[in-house]
């Protein structure tokens, strides 16, 4: 008896289940990808519909309408679609400072299967002159570009980095896009190589630190060019890409062991000051100081810079053991000092993990 009393409810719960099954909407989408072709950002706002037909047995109800990006806004059918009927999605996109080829998802959920779609948008903008000149100030040619130089920031050595530079194609063209006398520690790339009319391109620089003899800062310059496969067509153009990074020496797996057995580097001055130079003089007035080695290992010197043209610097050794002292030279120009004062600063840059920048000042003042 209870067997068949089990039977009898599987058997209830099964109809039920198909009746319901066969008594749900289905939407099939008769366009699910909207193509506005190429059009000009002074068109405005640009729209489209996207229809569905419910093939189910039961109405459908459109819940929610969610693009993924706020430059494209969505509208529905808010009334139930009976079966056999059709439902609409309404899409909007602003191309206003958006030049160049766009794709947009938009996600769509109703009470039904599926109960999530995905359609999608797509189209390419011409951007106006206003615009291009606001996001991409620099030109190369008909290469547009947002900037031409690539600040990476501190950087530890051995490490590498990628910054991004964005182009667009302000022309009827497709422009191959090069690059010349690139350093070895750097790498460019342009994605795509060959930008199609209107398009967008990603140009990536990659910061190999390890390869870079350079310690605190250091700037490089390569070259960029644009080349359109007809000329008639575009202009062809060539820039110079500068890039700068700040690089220091990795202390993060030093351990406490290692950290006693370290250099320790004394600096004997944290000014040097040249007094009254004179600017008719011929003469570079030269001063001094040392740096000695407190430490148990050895003390590189990596660098000893000044960023200013007129200063230039000599050590008499770059590596102390303990216990030795280095000298170090810091000479000034005084013609080429084109202010009142010398007011200016010397970075040292060496291995001691407790010290590894030292900013000495350098001061003076410039007489007729």
């Amino acid at each position: 008896m209870r067997n068949s009393a089990t039977r009898f409810i599987l058997a209830l719960l099964a109809a039920f289940t198909v009746a319901s099954v066969s008594a749900a909407g289905m939407a099939r989408w008769l366009q699910s990808e909207y193509d506005f072709g190429t059009f000009k950002e002074e068109v405005g706002k640009v729209s489209c519909k996207m229809l569905f037909v419910n093939v189910g047995d039961s109405a459908i109800v459109i819940t929610n309408v969610r693009p993924t990006c706020g430059c494209t806004a969505g509208d529905y059918t808010h009334s139930p679609i009976a079966p056999g009927d059709t439902g609409a999605i309404y899409l909007t996109y602003n191309p206003y400072g958006r030049p160049g080829k766009f794709h947009k998802d938009v996600i769509v959920m109703m009470n039904c299967a599926p109960i999530k779609s995905i359609i999608s948008i797509k189209g390419n903008v011409i951007g106006s002159e206003s615009t291009i000149k606001a996001r991409y100030p620099v030109s190369v040619g008909s290469l547009k570009l947002n900037t031409t130089i690539v600040p990476f920031g501190q950087m530890q050595k051995g490490k590498t980095r990628v910054a991004y530079i964005d182009g667009y194609n302000q022309s009827n063209d497709t422009l191959k896009v090069t690059f010349d006398s690139v350093p070895p520690y750097l790498r460019a790339d342009a994605i795509p190589p060959l930008v199609p009319p209107g398009g967008l391109c990603t140009i990536t620089v990659y910061h190999h630190t390890g390869l870079n003899p350079d310690w605190g800062l250091s700037q490089s310059l390569f070259g960029i060019s644009c080349e359109p496969l007809h000329p008639a067509k575009a202009e062809s153009g060539k820039a110079k890409i500068t890039v700068t990074a700040v690089i220091t020496e990795d202390f993060s797996q030093m351990s406490e062991s290692d950290r006693k057995e370290a250099p320790v580097q004394a600096i004997s001055a944290d000014k040097l000051d040249f007094a009254t130079l004179s600017r008719t003089s011929s003469q570079p007035v030269t001063r001094t100081f040392t740096i000695d080695n407190y430490g148990k290992s050895p003390l590189l010197i990596h660098r000893i810079y000044s960023t200013d043209p007129y200063i230039s610097v000599s050590v008499s050794d770059s590596k102390l053991k303990k216990g030795k002292q280095a000298t170090v030279e810091v000479t000034v120009n005084p013609q080429a000092i084109t202010d009142k004062m010398l007011n200016s600063q010397l970075s040292v840059i060496t291995n001691d993990p407790q010290n590894p920048l030292t900013v000495i000042r350098i001061v003076g003042v410039l007489s007729k």
